[in-house]
């Protein structure tokens, strides 16, 4: 324990990674109060949205639906068809807003019917699940790889390279400690480590997130009210996909920090390691933003790469089903299977090389 403790201390209680942190807290914060603000003006246009937004939710209302087709066409004869530069331009009406999202809704109920659904979800009811759609985005688009997963890297990198660097692992792998312990020591730090960041990210962007308007309404809404999760298989609340992306991004980010871990045992610099670790999450996003032809070639490549496995809406937003020895099991157990397998031969690897090393 002892040990354990030493090289918690050495990886992430020190001045310079405290002072990453507390920028990161800093910028977590920010995110989480500006895609709010971005979403809808203000509390007080988040309060009269919510207001008159009680009497529209529930099933599909074919008055409404017609009133909401009129405004939005309305609303994209003169700003576009893009999501976003609506959302941007009406952020201060919010009857206009809710007549969009409704409009949409209609959309993905029409889809619905015409589609065949997962057993045991219902055809979607329309709720205001503004700010929880907001924390989701925050949660599950690729920016969060750019924001949570480069610090991850920096603050991982140190934790064989730096005594590679100045030559003091070959005197700390002879000590009495043996290579095994402090292997599994230096392991656990940078597990804690992730999860420290990783959780960081998500109360900071939750907390601000909600702060401004302080509301949690929607918070016991389907799942496929959301528009990225329309086609889940899974009839969960939104509470529940809120606790599960949570132990999600916890999960994936020490896989991710356990590759860190690997290539920093190899390297002999900080900036080595992670120079390449950067390069593999890279290189996996630059696959996933291919085209759909290049990406149905590459198939489970792209599925359990670290773009799209990372992200919530990629692992839970579908009805993705692979045949795993004849049995049929969703996208969420196999990434559990394929991640977890992929991290203990991870791990063997740094147990292994480190071991047969010549001191």
């Amino acid at each position: 324990m002892s040990l354990f403790r030493f090289e918690l201390r050495k990886l992430l209680l020190n001045k310079s990674t405290l002072f990453l942190l507390i920028c990161l807290l800093a910028l977590y914060s920010v995110v989480g109060l500006t895609s709010t603000v971005f979403l809808i003006g203000g509390s007080e246009s988040y309060r009269a949205y919510e207001k008159i937004s009680a009497g529209w939710e529930g099933p599909l209302d074919p008055e409404k639906a017609a009133e909401a087709e009129k405004v939005y066409q309305e609303v994209s004869a003169r700003y576009g068809t893009d999501s976003r530069v609506i959302a941007r331009s009406i952020k201060d009406q919010p009857e206009i807003i809710l007549a969009v999202n409704y409009h949409d809704y209609a959309e993905r109920i029409e889809e619905y019917r015409n589609s065949t659904p997962p057993e045991g979800v219902a055809e979607p009811k329309f709720a205001n699940i503004l700010l929880w759609e907001n924390l989701f985005n925050n949660w599950g688009e690729h920016m969060m790889q750019f924001l949570l997963f480069v610090p991850l890297t920096f603050v991982i990198a140190p934790v064989f390279a730096v005594e590679r660097s100045s030559g003091m692992d070959n005197l700390i792998l002879s000590s009495r400690n043996g290579r095994g312990k402090i292997i599994t020591a230096k392991l656990l730090s940078a597990l804690v480590a992730s999860t420290v960041v990783v959780a960081l990210y998500l109360a900071a962007t939750f907390l601000f997130g909600f702060l401004p308007h302080g509301s949690f309404h929607g918070w016991d809404a389907a799942i496929q009210s959301i528009p990225t999760y329309a086609e889940s298989m899974f009839p969960w609340k939104v509470w529940q996909l809120a606790a599960v992306g949570a132990v999600w991004l916890i999960f994936t980010g020490a896989v991710y920090s356990l590759i860190i871990c690997f290539v920093s045992s190899r390297m002999k610099s900080q900036i080595g390691t992670a120079g390449v670790s950067l390069a593999v999450m890279f290189v996996n996003v630059g696959l996933a933003a291919m085209g759909d032809t290049v990406t149905e070639r590459l198939g489970v490549l792209v599925d359990f790469g670290l773009a799209n496995v990372t992200m919530m809406k990629e692992v839970f937003g579908g009805d993705k089903v692979f045949d795993v020895f004849g049995t049929g099991a969703s996208y969420p157990v196999v990434a559990v299977l394929v991640l977890g397998g992929f991290a203990v031969l991870v791990a063997w690897g740094i147990y292994w090389g480190q071991k047969n090393r010549t001191v």
